[in-house]
């Protein structure tokens, strides 16, 4: 029996001539059954292989729609019956038949074999929860359409039907177009939803259209129409894209990662790029990189989004492919202009093509970029997580290699490359690709004059690849320098209080503009490479096409251009310009991703502490233990040899001979037993701290043992302060126990302090306690140390901050043998020896070694170095405590007691609950509403507005010129196919041609060039203004901003400024020129367009205000929620033993993933309503170029088909256009809020001037030294009261004054009131006469002098701590180093003067560091002095030389002395006694002692100070 394929041909010649068209039977029953089985069968492996496990974290709260999934099923197989009906009735017909076609019977067999496979895959999708599926609901739309297609043809063949055969399939037909129907109708709804919750993401529930669509966020965008967006808006983020699973999920792969690496050598990136700081420390010995075994950060980040990246990639080639079909379109839809013979609803046809095609690209683009966010955010959001889990475990050694700044840059710069890289990365793998297809199909059309425009290609791209190359270079030396400069920056905020009390704003501004225009010069010279880059990309286009036409034209006679050679060309060469024009910065975003890699692996790499090293056996005796334990700062490692001294104390280093490494402690034998109090004694730098340090884990162990049994709670020596309430502070994420509270505050002399507080314990501490005294913080950080009940109690000589009648009231009723702590472990670093009678255990400590121990009379009684120790220590004890005295201090106890025995716990928790909560730290300012015009002209203000017309003027002029290269284009193809022919010369065209393309490119250029003046002026005039604000700005201002708010200023807003702002702007500018050229060509061509367009201005009008209310207000929330995230960051690195010796890293892990959670909680609707706002435009674009098409097709015959291959090409361009017109003033406005940002800090809170020349003193003021305060008040905010009250004192030339006063009496007002950190209220202060509040800040400043109680040091050498402004001689700068006791010290280290002090001198101790500001004080020379508790970290040995250095060096001098330790001032001329803001004695020490009824006498029994000796 004869077999054929059809019974009739495959293609209908005569389709388009046809008035009723139709395609052949042979055609329907394969192509359009094939075309969308393929669809099915191509996309379902990875369709299946997304879906696989993708609820892997199942969702108990989902509700299945089983109805719903039992009809889609019922379907499937009822098409299947059908089919197999069609199948058999095919067999029983083909018995009878003499030839039978095979298309008869595969027709069925193909559509059973789908519906099967459907079926199955709706099955896979429900039992994976998947809530519906894109690839069956475009496979029932294709079979729809296709179907519709088989109908039609059916219904106008139904005249001529004859058999029954025909008329059962033609009903069977109906039915399964029915079914096919229902089922793509109900494959629009989701069959699972999660219960209802208003805080529920939207998409969760969205049916298909709103997926596709994103209309699930319509209802957000008309909130932010309407009225300002807030937190209560937005939506809880779902399971997949939360902090803590997105980390765990990485930090998962990264150690499996990591283990595999362990046994191999495997350093990526090693020779493409040049090393960052972090890498460079890592790598101090070249050899270390033949043994460190480093994973792949990249490859854990590509299996987590492997799924995300592979939808990314394939919508994107979806989405190419159907661009690359475009110019097939376009070639039918000219030969049918130009063809009179075709009938118009073949150009219709032509039309709804496409607009199909434009609606399919819109929905994979849309798409695809939405997931290519979803994997960056994703990516930032674990990098982050990670990243901030890394610092909380990395070793002291570590975070001396990663200073916080530059893990803050990690968190800020390098986690936010990958959004920036998944917009346009995919461009990396798909521009290649469409760049060949493009040519294959170009080669149809121009021939080998194709490999012309590839020669072009191929000699102009390597140039776009030198200038891609010099740019990545430039982005890394500026990102070197943007890490120097915010690292400082960081130093400086930190230190603002200092630099203002030295008068050194000038010295720190010029070295952070030293660096800035360092940085400057660098993005100086990338814009400029990116403007080339821009330039030669646009003229690399423009030369592919010339060239290409040029060797067309000239390579055969015969060759004419015709408007369909010409424009499919043009329009080929179209769908490769832009992947041409991405695929450079594509690259370039790609390559930095690659640096930002590098240095996050290199950051997660870094040693941490290593926690085996320490046992955690049960010991009923000792709580801890040390055996023959040997301890350095430093990893056993030859490369450590290269390291700096740290530890150095009477010319003797501490180096472990068998190791090679500097240890601070070797052999250390002792046991610390239960429920006893130890002291640990010393001299500065003997390692007392650092024997704390070891038991916290923080040291590394080089040999012996150490166990530890019990929790441990920790007070560091400077006091560390959360910016929260101060009852946050203490409870610190306990639950809170009203009675042991109080207790607690009684016992810390802290109910004073809330007495004075507005708003009691509720009161919010300023960022690093900046509005508490020290001892204050200190007292504070006591508390919080007892509430969290350990079993361990480290103190690190915690009361050297506090008055001393308060040190003595801590010590007795906290850590002393009837103290709150009596039952613990407490072990107490001290430089007071006053407490050492009454301690259980004393430990000396010298070079690192334990010399002695025991009890304080069995060591007094061995006469050896305690005894010596004691004896050159100032000591003031009492011989005999008289009556008055015990009675004194007896019955206060016994009140004390009462208290604690009256005190009721109701009457406690009714006093909390009605305590203000007083915020110290301001919310961030948020601008609501559209963006003001203000911040607009404030921006091109300071890039020039001359310069911003020029740059307009170049863009017009560039759009001039292209609208005229191609109305010539135009009219050449029309002269071709005009009978006469061409009667130009066709070399004149085409130069005629070329130098139109050539002047539209020479202003492209010039336009590139304005702009990188613009982007200088804008950025060198705000970053300026920003910083002089800033430096200049109140102390108020520092207290109620955090730190990591105005950096955030200083990087994202000015990366902001510096990069995204101006490639929106010109992307903009770009897109609206480009718009009103397409308008004007359309219009010309086909006036009709006009009709269309006006109404459709509109409606993109309302769509444009709509988003862009909304996409601004949602950047800002970004914005202003991303501050607390670096705050947290920096707060959580200056605390990490603290939170480390507590446990609470689980806690603050937590609040770093709420931090960030709530961040991307506005991220994620910000990027979803640029999806929904693109869909929108994009859709009217569709509609537009449609009718344009239609227009087109309808004006046959009036217009040349040139002319309407010019309006159609043009047209093909609104959809971009407008997309990227809506997308750039979006993200032009949306970023604009950092001009807001910035312009807010340039008009901050001022200080008054530096300098004021009508009233400034002469060189040598003040000459004497006399201070007079005359009525003197001032309060620290206007709705505060007054810290200081009618002052009126006199203080004498040369005069030694101590003050004292308990917690909150004014002590520190004073001193912040002398130095004009607090403004006078009401009065005056009179240096030699001359009234302070009229001068310059500077000319007051710099000649008074302070030692500041927390001892501040900058990342520099030694000699810039000492003297910033370089004014001072070697010679000089010894002398002052001798007297302050460090000229040993210094002498000893490698660098001498040029010893590189890290982050805050944290390679210095304490008291090494308030030595250092006392020679910076001996050097300013100054007649005015004043020391705030200076001495407090020092050892009374130590101290007594100071003591000793202060009188003879400042002899001459005004010296005014705050003091905690009474015995300090003592020998004063006279001492100040304030009490609540007043003075309330003024005398002599001799005369105040014998006032028994005063103040100061009450003090200095409390401290053991009698005037009896």
């Amino acid at each position: 029996m004869p077999v054929k394929v059809c019974s009739s041909p495959l293609w209908n010649s005569s389709l388009f001539l046809s008035n009723d068209p139709d395609f052949s039977d042979c055609f329907r029953k394969t192509v359009l059954v094939w075309i969308p089985c393929f669809v099915l069968f191509f996309y379902s492996p990875i369709s299946v292989y997304l879906s696989f496990n993708n609820s892997k974290r199942n969702e108990t709260n989902l509700k299945c729609k089983r109805n719903l999934y039992l009809a889609k099923m019922t379907i499937g197989f009822m098409l299947i019956g059908i089919e197999l009906v069609n199948l058999v009735i095919e067999i029983i017909d083909s018995r009878n038949s003499t030839l039978i076609y095979l298309a008869d019977f595969l027709k069925p067999t193909i559509l059973i074999i789908s519906y099967a496979y459907s079926i199955w895959l709706m099955n896979f999708y429900h039992k994976n929860e998947r809530k519906f599926s894109v690839l069956l609901t475009t496979f029932w739309t294709i079979l729809t359409i296709c179907f519709g297609i088989n109908l039609r043809s059916n219904i106008l063949s139904y005249d001529i039907m004859v058999t029954t055969k025909q008329s059962i399939f033609f009903w069977l037909l109906i039915g399964s177009l029915i079914l096919i129907i229902s089922n793509w109708f109900l494959s629009l709804f989701s069959e699972f939803e999660k219960n209802l919750n208003s805080k529920i993401y939207p998409e969760s529930n969205s049916s298909l259209l709103s997926w596709l669509t994103f209309s699930w966020i319509s209802k957000l965008i008309y909130i932010g129409y309407k009225k300002s967006i807030t937190e209560n808006h937005v939506w809880e983020l779902d399971d997949e894209n939360r902090t803590k699973d997105l980390g765990e999920e990485l930090e998962a792969e990264w150690k499996q990662s990591f283990d595999k690496k362990r046994s191999k050598n495997f350093q990526p990136f090693k020779t493409l790029f040049k090393k960052t700081k972090i890498h460079d420390e890592f790598e101090m010995d070249p050899n270390v990189q033949d043994t460190e075994k480093k994973p792949s950060l990249g490859l854990c980040l590509l299996k987590i989004h492997l799924k995300n990246i592979l939808s990314v990639i394939i919508l994107f080639l979806t989405r190419d492919l159907l661009d690359v079909s475009g110019p097939i379109i376009l070639d039918g839809l000219i030969t049918f202009v130009s063809d009179e013979r075709y009938s118009k609803i073949v150009g219709l046809f032509f039309c709804l093509l496409i607009f199909l095609r434009l609606i399919a690209m819109t929905f994979c683009f849309q798409h695809s970029f939405y997931y290519a966010f979803l994997a960056g955010v994703r990516t930032r959001s674990a990098l982050m997580h990670l990243i901030y889990k890394k610092s909380l475990r990395l070793s002291t050694e570590s975070r001396r290699k990663a200073t916080t700044g530059e893990i803050l840059n990690l968190m800020q710069v390098n986690t936010q490359i990958f959004i920036e890289l998944s917009q346009y990365g995919h461009q990396v793998l798909t521009a290649p690709i469409k760049i060949i297809a493009s040519t294959i199909l170009l080669w149809n059309y121009i021939g080998p004059a194709v490999f012309a425009g590839l020669a072009a290609m191929a000699i102009l791209v390597p140039l776009n690849s030198l200038f891609t190359n010099q740019y990545f270079k430039a982005e890394s030396e500026k990102l070197k320098f943007n890490d120097s400069k915010m690292k400082i920056l960081n130093e400086v905020l930190n230190g603002i209080k200092v630099i203002k009390f030295y008068g050194w704003e000038i010295s720190f501004q010029n070295m952070i503009n030293k660096i800035r225009n360092n940085e400057l010069k660098v993005l100086k010279k990338a814009s400029l490479i990116f403007s080339f880059l821009n330039f030669t990309i646009g003229f690399t286009a423009f030369m592919i096409t010339f060239v290409s036409l040029l060797t067309y034209i000239y390579i055969d006679e015969k060759n004419l251009l015709t408007p369909n050679v010409a424009y499919v060309t043009l329009s080929l060469l179209n769908t490769i310009r832009i992947p041409i024009f991405l695929f450079g910065p594509a690259i370039t975003n790609f390559l930095k991703t690659l640096v930002s890699l590098r240095r996050i692996q290199n950051f997660l790499v870094l040693d941490e502490i290593e926690t085996d090293q320490i046992s955690y056996k049960e010991n009923k005796e000792n709580a801890v233990v040390f055996a023959n334990t040997s301890f350095s700062w430093e990893k056993s490692s030859q490369e450590l040899v290269l390291k700096k001294l740290f530890f150095i104390n009477n010319n003797n280093r501490c180096i472990d001979v068998e190791i090679g490494i500097e240890v601070v402690f070797r052999g250390i034998n002792c046991s610390i037993p239960r429920q006893k109090l130890v002291a640990v004694v010393g001299k500065v730098g003997c390692g007392k701290s650092s024997f704390l340090s070891s038991i916290l884990g923080e040291m590394y162990k080089t040999k012996g043992y150490l166990n530890i049994d019990g929790t441990i709670s920790y007070v560091a020596q400077q006091a560390w302060i959360q910016n929260a309430s101060v009852r946050e502070n203490i409870i610190f994420g306990n639950q809170l126990d009203y009675k042991f509270y109080n207790r607690i505050i009684q016992g810390c002399a802290l109910q004073t302090d809330l007495d004075i507080l507005v708003a009691g314990d509720k009161t919010e501490i300023g960022e690093k306690g900046i509005n508490l005294s020290g001892g204050q913080k200190q007292r504070i950080s006591v508390a919080r140390a007892i509430y969290n009940n350990a079993d361990i109690y480290l103190f690190d000589d915690p009361l050297s901050a506090v008055d001393a009648h308060v040190g003595r009231h801590i010590f007795e009723n906290v850590m002393g043998p009837n103290g709150i702590l009596k039952n613990k472990t407490r072990i107490l670093v001290t430089n007071s020896i006053n407490f050492l009678p009454e301690v259980d255990l004393i430990f000396l400590f010298e070079n690192g070694q334990i010399v002695e121990n025991g009890g304080y009379n069995e060591l007094m009684k061995l006469n050896g170095h305690f005894t010596r120790f004691i004896n050159n220590s100032f000591v003031n004890e009492t011989e005999k405590e008289n009556e008055e005295k015990n009675d004194t201090i007896i019955q206060k106890e016994e009140n004390e007691e009462l208290v604690y025995e009256q005190f009721d716990v109701k009457e406690d928790k009714e006093f909390f609950e009605k305590s203000k909560n007083e915020k110290i730290i301001e919310i961030e300012k948020r601008e609501s509403g559209n963006l003001k015009a203000k911040t607009i002209y404030e921006y091109f203000k300071a890039s020039s507005l001359l310069i911003t017309f020029l740059f307009l003027l170049g863009y017009t002029l560039l759009n001039v010129f292209y609208a005229l290269s191609n109305f010539w284009l135009s009219e050449w193809t029309n002269a071709n196919i005009e009978e006469s022919g061409d009667k130009m010369d066709k070399g004149f065209r085409i130069m005629v041609y070329g130098l139109l393309g050539f002047a539209q490119y020479i202003f492209a250029f010039t336009a590139e060039m304005i702009s990188v003046i613009m982007i200088m002026n804008s950025s060198r005039n705000f970053h300026q203004n920003m910083l002089q604000s800033i430096i200049h700005s109140t102390m108020q201002f520092f207290e109620s901003t955090p730190i990591g708010r105005i950096l955030n200023r200083f990087s994202k807003d000015v990366i902001n400024l510096e990069y995204i702002i101006p490639v929106s702007f010109k992307d903009l500018v770009y897109c609206i020129f480009d718009l009103i050229t397409t308008v004007v060509v359309i219009s010309i061509s086909t006036p009709f367009f006009l009709t269309i367009l006006l109404p459709a201005f509109f409606v993109y009008l309302i769509i444009q205000r709509f988003f862009v209310a909304s996409s601004s207000q949602l950047k800002r929330l970004d914005a202003t929620t991303r501050s607390p995230i670096y705050s947290h960051f920096g707060e959580t690195l200056n605390g990490i033993s603290s939170i480390k010796a507590y446990k609470a890293e689980s806690r603050f892990i937590n609040l770093i993933e709420k931090k960030i959670n709530e961040n991307n909680s506005f991220f994620y609707p910000s990027s979803a309503s640029n999806r929904w706002c693109s869909i929108q435009i994009e859709f009217l674009a569709n509609i537009l170029i449609l009718f344009a098409c239609i227009f087109g097709v309808l004006a046959k015959g009036s217009i040349s088909p040139g002319l309407i291959g010019l309006s159609i090409t043009f047209a093909l361009n609104i959809s971009l256009n407008l997309t990227y017109g809506v997308k750039s003033a979006a993200d032009l406005e949306s970023n604009l809020t950092s001009v807001e940002r910035i312009n807010e800090y340039c008009n901050t809170p001022q200080e008054a001037d530096w300098e004021n020349k009508n009233y400034k003193p002469d060189e040598k003021w003040p000459q004497s030294g006399e201070i007079k305060f005359v009525d003197y008040s001032v309060k620290y905010r206007e709705d505060l009261d007054f810290a200081l009250k009618k002052i009126n004192c006199h203080i004498r030339p040369s005069e030694k004054v101590g003050i004292v006063g308990r917690t909150g009496a004014g002590k520190s007002s004073l001193s912040l009131a002398l130095f004009r950190l607090l403004e006078t209220r009401e009065g005056e202060i009179l240096i030699d006469g001359m009234k302070t509040k009229r001068m310059g800040l500077h000319d007051l400043r710099q000649k008074l002098t302070i030692i500041p109680q927390d001892p501040v040091l900058f990342s520099g050498t030694l000699r810039m701590n000492l003297d910033p402004f370089e004014q001072s001689s070697d010679e000089q700068l010894w002398n002052a180093l001798e007297k302050a006791h460090l000229k040993n010290f210094v002498e000893n280290l490698d660098k001498k003067l040029l010893f590189e002090c890290s982050e805050g001198g944290e390679n210095l101790s304490v008291g090494q560091r308030q030595l250092i500001c006392l020679a910076r004080a001996l050097l300013r020379n100054s007649k005015i002095l004043l020391l705030d508790e200076a001495t407090a970290a020092i050892d009374h040995n130590t101290d007594d030389l100071i003591q000793e250095t202060i009188r003879t060096a400042f002899s001459q001098c005004t010296v005014i002395t705050i003091a905690h330790r009474l015995n300090t001032i003592l020998d004063s001329d006279r001492i100040m006694v304030l009490d609540k803001g007043r003075i309330v004695e003024f005398d002599t020490p001799v005369n105040l002692l014998s006032n028994k009824c005063g103040l100061f006498y009450s003090m200095a029994k409390t401290a053991n100070i009698s005037s009896a000796k």
